[in-house]
């Protein structure tokens, strides 16, 4: 009765000039609630940044002048859906799911008349953000991160085609390197991100 839920979407205008190109993850589908919060955060963080570099001064540009821009970009969806049964770390329990509320009687746990589901999985589930507490004691969590650091450019490591010969695959220098001999430094802030498809 479900269909994957993706956890986040990001969209990025202008991915091909760091990876070549990046293939859809997932259709078009709905969020809610915090997935929606999420959704729209990434998405200001990804479009903001990435196009900085071809767009007025921030002294000049208004936010409705830079979405002007934004929205005649291309749109990547990273998303990845989350359901019982995705990679995980092996410590964690899978994710369970139960129907609370469906359309008709008899089938949902607390009544019908519109569909709700639970979900049930730990907190590092499907994409998402590792705060510094989440490793190390006294550390800042989430909530103590401010959104502008949150905000940084986008580098993608291209690796799928590795990882498709080793599921384990683990990125090396040298694939830096080489994607630095393709499109220059790093910039120093960067978000650098794997793409293992």
């Amino acid at each position: 009765m479900s269909d994957d839920v993706p956890v986040t979407r990001c969209f990025l205008r202008g991915i091909e000039k760091y990876c070549g190109g990046y293939p859809q993850r997932t259709k078009g589908k709905s969020m809610n609630g915090v997935r929606r919060f999420a959704g729209l955060f990434l998405l200001m963080m990804g479009l903001l940044l990435v196009s900085g570099s071809k767009c007025q001064s921030s002294e000049e540009m208004t936010l409705n002048d830079a979405w002007q821009v934004i929205r005649t970009k291309k749109f990547v969806d990273l998303t990845h859906a989350f359901s019982p049964g995705i990679p995980h770390w092996k410590g964690f329990p899978d994710e369970k799911r139960e129907t609370l509320f469906w359309y008709e009687p008899g089938v949902g746990k607390l009544g019908s008349g519109f569909y709700a589901q639970s979900f049930t999985h730990v907190g590092q589930w499907g994409t998402h953000v590792d705060q510094p507490a989440h490793f190390v004691k006294g550390l800042r969590s989430l909530d103590q991160i401010d959104v502008k650091e949150m905000i940084l450019p986008l580098i993608v490591i291209d690796v799928h085609e590795q990882v498709s010969g080793n599921p384990d695959y683990t990125i090396t220098m040298a694939d830096i390197h080489d994607w630095e001999k393709r499109h220059g430094p790093i910039p120093e802030g960067a978000f650098v991100a794997m793409r293992s498809d």
